[in-house]
């Protein structure tokens, strides 16, 4: 076990907090400030408040250390926190468009749209 991987289980599960490194050290990120979190290769991008941060590790990894009602997935790269969706819009056919405070806008895929058409009634 590495040294970032006992310090990300001190937290237990579901984590509170990440540690995501910069080019001036290693920074606490708090999960509750992610707006969304994107696949990237081997890495996992967090958007959120304070900027954007790369992470090591996978999405299905991070997604298993999250909380499932906070982080909802609407697209195999892309996992949205519900607590930062301002609006949903018809998106095409049968998809919805996901607008989140901050301006970041995220295509649902089908299989989520409908997913979030039945959290919502």
């Amino acid at each position: 076990v590495t040294a970032p991987e006992r310090a990300r289980s001190a937290f237990g599960t579901p984590w509170r907090r990440l540690f995501a490194r910069t080019h001036k050290g290693i920074v606490p990120v708090e999960v509750k400030s992610i707006r969304r979190i994107e696949a990237s290769g081997d890495y996992v991008a967090i958007h959120g408040e304070g900027g954007r941060h790369l992470l090591h590790m996978s999405l299905g990894e991070l997604l298993s250390h999250l909380d499932p009602e906070q982080f909802f997935q609407v697209h195999r790269s892309h996992v949205v926190n519900v607590d930062a969706i301002e609006r949903l819009e018809p998106f095409g056919e049968r998809r919805l468009l996901i607008r989140l405070h901050g301006g970041d806008e995220i295509p649902a895929s089908r299989s989520a749209s409908e997913r979030l058409r039945r959290l919502i009634r």
